[in-house]
């Protein structure tokens, strides 16, 4: 095929060494711009991740202000959230580290987080209440 091309334009002088190369060279660099422009505007994790680092995160900031002062208490009833959410305290910080490489997506997510926090502060004490109860209630 490469034959006939060179043919075709009268590059029979021109090596098809030197053309495979120059060809090979520039796919290389169609693929790296392609890999590049699909890279960059996407979010570094994905919704049901995100989700669920949102829940896991409110839950566990309320848990703390609650049980704070019992560090094996809250520690309890962390491990209680963590498996609510599917999710672990060393997958929290992993998805911690991907949002911190995008701060557009880091500000969505801490935007949304004291959205949460917010609603959770004008909540009717039996909200909250029943919100310990049920986190309590599998220890």
């Amino acid at each position: 095929m490469l034959d006939y091309f060179l043919a075709k334009y009268s590059l029979s002088g021109v090596s098809t060494r030197k053309i495979k190369s120059r060809l090979a060279g520039t796919f290389f660099i169609i693929v790296l711009f392609s890999l590049i422009y699909c890279g960059c505007g996407q979010s570094p994790i994905s919704n049901k991740e995100k989700d669920a680092f949102i829940k896991t995160y409110v839950e566990l900031t309320l848990v703390q202000a609650e049980y704070g002062n019992a560090p094996k208490r809250y520690e309890a009833i962390a491990q209680n959230v963590y498996k609510n959410n599917g999710t672990s305290k060393e997958s929290m910080n992993s998805t911690l580290v991907k949002i911190s490489r995008n701060s557009q997506t880091e500000k969505e997510i801490f935007e949304e987080i004291s959205k949460r926090l917010k609603t959770y502060q004008k909540a009717p004490a039996d909200t909250l209440e029943a919100f310990f109860k049920n986190l309590t209630s599998e220890i």
